[in-house]
């Protein structure tokens, strides 16, 4: 063998020895870096705002040469409490910045964690199937390094989205699964979470003591001295099942231990929420005057913050018991008072009770045309929850179905990948002798595939530089038109709405002449970056060049486009530009195409069209748009 061929030899099993020393001692240091940003999230359960700045300037500091493996754990710490402040447009737009970067670490518990927190504020953003994607991904990645508890977390979270799909029995399934697991992993607080879940569905299914079965078994998981909030919630929540029984002395013993609890924390509006249920009870129990008394004290509560919802439940209930009393003036006065609120009203129940309380007011007041008004709302409400319980039930068993295909997939995979396991084993057995000149070949075969992959880096940042504007990053003439023409063909398809629109920057030039052409790119490049905040996540905005911009807006209405245009407006309205010694006021003119998704179109004709309309956006003043 040459001597160059052994030197090389010696050289592969010297890095393969500094390869698996270098493990070690990531490991090592991974354990050092968990505790450094956990510690963050500690002490953001006592002050979570300072918590924030502090991770914040922490991350800002970490030098150029930090692993991926902390940037993605710092960004973990800084999502976490971002989520316990409630700024989830923040923490969104981190996790989406992140989640590549967790990829390429290879570690599926951190990427696991990056997507289940993705999937918790979807789900509060009522993006349901986008939550319910993300929470799948998690629990696969979960599932695969077998973190028993984070299982359980995700099927609590899993189970929530379903609930909210309409897909009960899913959901149960999911939340039974999620007590199952963390019961046995001993924490309580996530036990009582999953149990107050199962009690939540029962109670949106109608069984009552099953659901305050659920309620009490988690109260006994919680520490009645520590967990106050937490408590007072579940035993609202008991208080309320009871009312639907009719069970009125549960009701009030529940509902005043929660108005204790809410009140010596110092949560007017919790206690408010518990005190309109007990009024409830008061009525119930023929205790007409005391619910009055009552109803008017969590009324001044509610009316303090503008709280319209409540207001008009209260207002309701007011009417119809002074109603009751024949006190048909008092009934009247908040009868009318009900009805300025009632159009910021959402639920369809609380729609159809407001009118058939009126229809009986007017009735006896004598006024039977405001009366028959009434009922044939009520009538017509009648109707459209009869229509949204059908179609309910159609898509409870259309999600059924999707989930019942989802499970079948997801034991073939299991199957699959067990078959998989048992030859990888039996491999192992069967090369075990050879084992050193395989690790040897595979280090030289990365030698050589980190080679190739640099070729390969290097050939798609040559392509995407292609597609991109130098100056400002956004897509480029040629790349934004090739999304036009995409979208235009698959609308057509697909039979969707498409707006198209040309964005010009007015008074663009005087900028440049007056600060020079350094500030001018600045302008462009704000412009660009502030427009992409204040637009949807499906809509495309790219450079024509000069100051000209292409804007793609699919499955957006004419109606919306005044909102999406004064919400770029309100985003752009003011920009900080070096070389400016005040904010810089960007003023534009948008012109628009529209597309027919029932008739076949051309890029040219949309393009025109919005080119025309954006010429006499222009000539109507500032800040306008055309169609």
């Amino acid at each position: 063998m040459p001597i160059r061929s052994i030197k090389l030899l010696i050289w592969l099993v010297f890095t393969g020895v500094l390869f698996s020393e270098t493990l070690a001692a990531e490991q090592v240091d991974e354990q050092a870096i968990n505790k450094k940003w956990e510690s963050f999230e500690e002490l953001s359960l006592v002050d979570a705002a300072g918590a924030l700045t502090k991770v914040q300037q922490a991350y800002a500091k970490l030098p150029e040469s930090t692993s991926k493996y902390e940037r993605v754990m710092a960004k973990l710490a800084v999502i976490t409490i971002q989520m316990r402040l409630n700024q989830l447009p923040d923490a969104l737009k981190n996790i989406n910045d992140t989640y590549t970067l967790s990829l390429e670490t290879g570690h599926h518990r951190n990427t696991g964690e990056l997507l289940a927190r993705r999937g918790r504020i979807l789900l509060k953003n009522q993006e349901f199937n986008k939550a319910l994607l993300a929470i799948d991904e998690a629990l696969a990645m979960f599932e695969r390094i077998n973190d028993k508890p984070l299982i359980g977390i995700s099927y609590n979270i899993r189970g929530q989205i379903l609930l909210a799909l309409g897909n009960k029995a899913g959901a149960l399934d999911d939340l039974l699964r999620s007590y199952d697991i963390v019961r046995t992993e001993n924490d309580a607080t996530k036990t009582a979470s999953a149990l107050s879940a199962i009690a939540n569905i029962y109670v949106s299914n109608s069984e009552y003591e099953k659901a305050i079965e659920y309620f009490k078994l988690a109260l006994s998981y919680l520490d009645h001295d520590k967990q106050k909030l937490f408590v007072s919630i579940v035993k609202g929540n008991i208080g309320s099942a009871s009312i639907q029984l009719n069970d009125l002395d549960e009701a009030k013993t529940y509902l005043s231990q929660a108005i204790t609890l809410t009140e010596s924390l110092g949560d007017k509006v919790g206690s408010a929420s518990s005190k309109l249920q007990l009024a409830r009870v008061y009525k119930l129990d023929n205790q007409v005057y005391k619910s009055i008394d009552l109803y008017r004290e969590v009324l001044a509560v509610f009316e303090s913050i503008n709280d319209v919802s409540n207001e008009f439940v209260i207002y309701t209930a007011l009417a119809q018991i002074f109603s009751e009393l024949s006190n048909l003036g008092m009934a009247t006065s908040y009868l009318k008072k009900a009805e300025l609120n009632f159009p910021e009203v959402k639920v369809l129940e609380t729609k159809m009770s407001f009118h058939r309380i009126a229809a009986d007011i007017y009735s006896q007041t004598e006024d039977y045309k405001k009366a028959s008004d009434s009922l044939r709302k009520y009538i017509s409400f009648l109707k459209e929850k009869f229509k949204n319980d059908h179609n309910e039930r159609f898509n409870q068993l259309q999600v059924q179905f999707n989930t019942e295909q989802k499970e079948i997939r997801n034991k073939l995979l299991e199957q699959e990948n067990k078959y998989k396991t048992e030859m990888i084993t039996q491999q192992k057995a069967q090369y075990k002798l050879l084992y050193t000149i395989v690790t040897l070949i595979i280090v030289f075969s990365l030698v050589l595939a980190f080679g190739l992959i640099k070729q390969v880096k290097i050939k798609h940042e040559f392509a995407q530089l292609a597609l991109t504007d130098e100056l400002t990053k956004a897509p480029n003439r040629r790349a934004i038109l090739e999304r036009a023409d995409f979208h235009i063909k698959l609308a057509s398809q697909k039979k969707y709405s498409l707006i198209i629109g040309i964005i010009d920057l007015d008074d663009f030039k005087v900028v440049n002449d007056t600060y020079g052409h350094d500030a001018g790119d600045e302008v462009l490049k704000s412009f660009y970056r502030f427009t992409k905040q204040a637009i949807r996540e499906p809509d495309e905005l790219g450079r024509l060049g000069g100051e000209e911009w292409l804007l793609i807006l699919p499955n957006i209405d004419l109606d919306q486009l005044d909102t999406l245009f004064n919400r770029i407006k309100k985003n752009v309205s003011e920009l900080i530009i070096p070389g400016i010694d005040l904010p810089y006021s960007v003023r534009f003119s948008m012109g628009v195409g529209t597309v027919d998704k029932e008739n076949n179109t051309t890029l040219d004709n949309v393009l025109k069209k919005a080119d025309i309309a954006m010429y006499k956006a222009k000539d109507c003043g500032r800040d306008c748009w055309v169609v």
